[in-house]
């Protein structure tokens, strides 16, 4: 019986120092992984601050790209504004080189209409000239001076 017993005692020593064993293993392997989780963590935490980071620069990117945008959009629609004014101008000075040229032509037109009112009275102020210098002439032949009448 005792060497039972000691077999027993044998075994029950073993089979505690397996199970210290075991639990020291256990323990090494919590602290382990106590580590790994805090490495974890603050990998993980890095990661996010990382994350966060290109965030804002890719908002901050984004921002300034719609602000370029609108700023281009701003210039073309000034460029497109510009255009168009520098159209309308252009039509505006057609418009008024064309009245200009119209009035020019009216001007001449009414100019020679003068001239030859002008011509025409001339012409029968002439008429009307040798007309009353034919018939002060008539006259003079028909009354001479001596005051009697040819025939």
């Amino acid at each position: 019986p005792s060497a039972w017993r000691q077999q027993q005692a044998e075994a029950a020593q073993a089979e505690a120092g397996l199970a210290a064993e075991a639990e020291a293993e256990a323990a090494a392997s919590r602290g382990a992984a106590e580590k790994l989780s805090k490495a974890a963590a603050k990998g993980s935490d890095a990661k996010s601050k990382a994350l966060e980071s290109a965030r804002k620069e890719e908002k901050k990117a984004a921002d300034k790209a719609a602000k370029l945008r609108a700023e281009l959009l701003t210039a073309e629609e000034a460029l497109a504004a510009a255009t168009a004014d520098t159209a309308t101008a252009e039509v505006e000075a057609r418009v008024a080189g064309d009245e200009a040229t119209a009035q020019a032509a009216a001007l001449q037109a009414r100019d020679a209409k003068l001239q030859t009112a002008a011509a025409l009275a001339a012409d029968k102020a002439a008429a009307a000239a040798a007309a009353e210098a034919e018939a002060t002439e008539k006259r003079l032949f028909s009354f001479p001076p001596g005051g009697k009448k040819k025939r």
